[in-house]
């Protein structure tokens, strides 16, 4: 299965690639709490926040060497989902001019990109856009029903699902398997939060790859008690005082804290997707301080992820 652009030239070699990468990095915001002491950043739209990462991500991508790109391949996907997401959404709000900004820099398939900019009515582009990826691949199958039962957090949540049960199936280096155990730990935590906090009468489906067994957390969905699954988070690595409120920002510093490790590496697979999952939690960071400018610093500080 391949989400994503053909690009058709070889890109460069990992070295020279390196040592632009290094360049680049040092550009980077790394003093997270004098900003807060600043003026916030100038306000953008999350779709411009988002569409500078990609055009950072499409650069990368289109640095990269075949081999590169084809091993890296799952985590330039896993962003994408999010920008598929992003042009449904505003398809379906009324809000579809920001859709082809948006696909600009994007490395979606063509013909992906081509039924989203599609003016259509909404529910015609996504029942389009889940045709052609149940064409790419039959686990994508049941799109269109989630969307129907649920709507947008439905669709969001099984297009992730199933990309993670087809991905997780097939041999990936060991940094490109930590971030996808990382999203299936935050997929299932969250599941299971949602489903402790709420008193939801529906039954997790747990997916395996993530560091956490699903069989301990089916345990602590049959015993109902979100205390549970605060022990289980504070017995994790680096997990003292983890709670499932601040669940998805502390996942999110724990993986960070993992590829600054896995940067090291010898042949730099480490640091390209150090480099790419770092502009996610960027754009997320100065969307968090946008969209509350008036909460108490140390509140903002304990959010941000650095």
């Amino acid at each position: 299965m391949n989400l994503l652009v053909e690009l058709p030239f070889d890109g460069y070699p990992d070295e020279y690639l390196l040592a632009r990468l290094q360049g680049r990095n040092n550009a980077r915001i790394r003093d997270w709490p004098a900003l807060l002491n600043q003026s916030r950043p100038s306000a953008l739209a999350t779709e411009g926040l988002w569409r500078d990462s990609l055009r950072k991500l499409a650069w990368l991508f289109q640095q990269m060497n075949r081999t590169m790109r084809r091993q890296t391949s799952p985590v330039f996907t896993l962003f994408e989902l999010r920008t598929l997401s992003l042009c449904l959404r505003h398809t379906s709000s009324q809000a579809s001019a920001a859709v082809p900004d948006l696909l600009g820099d994007s490395l979606l398939a063509p013909q992906l990109k081509r039924i989203l900019l599609e003016d259509e009515k909404p529910q015609e582009t996504v029942a389009a856009a889940c045709a052609w990826l149940t064409e790419q691949h039959q686990g994508f199958a049941g799109l269109s029903a989630a969307y129907a039962d649920e709507g947008f957090q439905g669709f969001e949540r099984e297009l992730f699902y199933r990309y993670l049960r087809h991905t997780l199936g097939s041999r990936h280096p060991a940094v490109i398997r930590k971030v996808l155990g990382h999203y299936v730990d935050l997929h299932n935590l969250l599941a299971l939060y949602k489903k402790l906090r709420w008193e939801l009468d529906v039954p997790c489906d747990f997916l395996a790859g993530g560091d956490i067994a699903p069989a301990r957390l089916e345990k602590i969905e049959q015993q109902g008690r979100l205390p549970a699954l605060n022990r289980l988070l504070g017995r994790l690595p680096g997990g003292a005082g983890l709670s499932a409120e601040g669940l998805e920002a502390a996942l999110w510093r724990q993986l960070t804290r993992e590829l600054r490790r896995a940067s090291r590496d010898a042949d730099g697979t480490g640091r390209i997707v150090e480099f790419a999952c770092w502009q996610f939690i960027q754009a997320r960071n100065l969307r968090l301080l946008q969209l509350c400018p008036d909460l108490e610093q140390d509140i903002l500080a304990a959010e941000l992820i650095t």
